[in-house]
């Protein structure tokens, strides 16, 4: 495992060839609200020449092109991938055709999880960086298979070789990477470890998207589905897991980490919608409803980091659809974070550092509009990072987010941009240290994977890292 560090550009050398990018779920919301303004105000310009869809989804598509004022994109209808992480061979064959005539040499991937492997299978067989959205790869049925669950670790180390056989990268969109909050956390546990040896003992880390959905929602909601078997560990749970791991990961690396232990447990729609007070709240008939089969809406997870038979570290991590929100059942409240009524997004961490430092990190955030103070929670942007350090003279330190904005941008919003800059540079010869690169992902990929393995047979899993 490589010592991972925080570089700046260096030697961007000639960055005047625009490169041609094609677009893997072109009509996708994440794509059309985030990622085509980021693309338009990118220096080189790059030059979206096509993208996918799905066949029922090509004409809105289309329509949504049409509104932002965007036409001359050729979207290649795809048939809906089967569950085997293969691409219908017709669909491969256009695909072959489209990046030779049009010399693409870029692909963005912003579909559901459960499409990301046939498409970066089939653009790293041909040589082309990727750029993907977390989580690496995912299945239907996944909460529920631990067969599928197991095929996460194998479409890591797949894709591992395959990309080292073809010189070609893939980047994963883990944008906390860039957040100059986490950044700033990871510098003070470093400080402190460079000083006194210790490493990060204690982990904690939760994430609630505020999400409660009535029953029958989960049953028909397309973007971030639950539907079919795969649930909030699929769509924000790789978060946490990832930060993280990526704020000790330099410490990990140079301690020689190469196992780690997993217990995890979840709770189904069949748990959490259907106790006795729960029921009634969602005004909905539930008889006969049948949501057995339905995706994870919670996860509580224990693991640890070893060093051969040492524990280095523990961690505990919790993610839920389910929590705090501004919203009654009978009526919607404010704007939306996820377009769903009341949703504010929520998370905290802990990093214990022996006896000699604990960091605290509380974020509540929606977009309702502004808040008061620093330190009102569930309006525009509440963020506080409070450090308390032990020695001859004890120190408490409080940062507000609000810090690390910049240009009245959250810290958040800033980092989709540079992940995306930093993608479109390096295709285009810039040396970036590739801090999110597939290579660095090997422990939270594995994780997700053994999560998910152990809470479908309710015993610890093992694995180990940097084979």
């Amino acid at each position: 495992m490589k010592n991972l560090q925080i570089d700046q550009l260096q030697n961007p050398g000639e960055l005047d060839k625009k490169p041609r990018i094609l677009v893997c779920g072109l009509g996708s919301r994440q794509f059309l609200e985030n990622y085509l303004e980021l693309l338009n105000k990118h220096p080189l310009a790059p030059i979206l020449i096509a993208g996918t869809e799905i066949k029922p989804r090509v004409d809105y598509a289309y329509q949504q092109l049409q509104k932002l004022g965007i036409q001359n994109i050729k979207i290649l209808p795809v048939t809906p991938f089967s569950n085997d992480g293969e691409m219908n061979k017709e669909d491969e064959d256009n695909l072959n055709r489209l990046v030779e005539q049009e010399s693409i040499n870029g692909v963005i991937i912003t579909t559901e999880a459960i499409a990301h492997m046939p498409y970066l299978k089939w653009a790293v067989q041909k040589g082309i960086p990727c750029l993907v959205e977390k989580p690496l790869t995912s299945y239907n049925g996944i909460s529920h298979d631990f067969d599928k669950a197991q095929q996460i670790l194998k479409d890591y180390d797949y894709l591992k070789k395959a990309i080292k056989k073809s010189g070609s990268f893939i980047s994963l969109v883990s944008q906390r990477r860039w957040n100059k909050a986490f950044l700033f956390i990871r510098d003070r546990i470093e400080e402190v470890f460079d000083r006194h040896g210790v490493p990060v003992s204690l982990l904690r880390g939760m994430k609630n998207k505020g999400d409660w959905m009535g029953p029958k929602q989960l049953l028909t909601k397309e973007n971030h589905p639950y539907k079919y078997g795969y649930g909030v560990l699929s769509h924000t749970g790789y978060h946490p897991i990832d930060i993280l791991d990526f704020t000790i990961s330099k410490i990990s690396a140079e301690l020689g980490v190469n196992r780690i232990e997993v217990f995890g447990q979840m709770s189904f729609p069949k748990d959490v919608y259907f106790g006795t007070k729960n029921a009634g709240i969602f005004s909905e008939n539930l008889e006969g409803l049948n949501i057995g089969g339905l995706g994870e809406c919670s996860v509580n997870g224990v693991y640890s980091y070893f060093k051969d038979n040492t524990k280095v570290a523990l961690v505990n991590i919790q993610v839920s659809n389910n929590g705090l929100g501004q919203k009654d059942f009978s009526q919607a409240e404010g704007h939306i974070w996820d377009r769903t009524p009341g949703t504010i997004r929520q998370e905290s961490y802990t990093w214990t550092q022996g006896p000699f430092q604990e960091i605290d990190f509380e974020l509540y955030q929606d977009k309702t509009g502004t808040h008061d103070s620093l330190y009102e929670y569930g309006g525009d942007n509440y963020g506080l990072i409070t450090i308390k350090r032990n020695g001859k003279k004890r120190n408490v330190e409080r940062i507000s987010i609000k810090e690390f904005e910049t240009g009245n941008q959250r810290a958040a919003d800033t980092c989709l941009k540079e992940v995306i800059s930093d993608f479109i540079d390096r295709l285009n010869g810039a040396k970036i240290f590739p801090r999110s690169d597939l290579e660095y992902h090997e422990i939270p990929i594995k994780i997700e994977g053994g999560l998910y393995q152990s809470a479908i047979k309710n015993l610890p899993i093992s694995f180990n890292i940097g084979d």
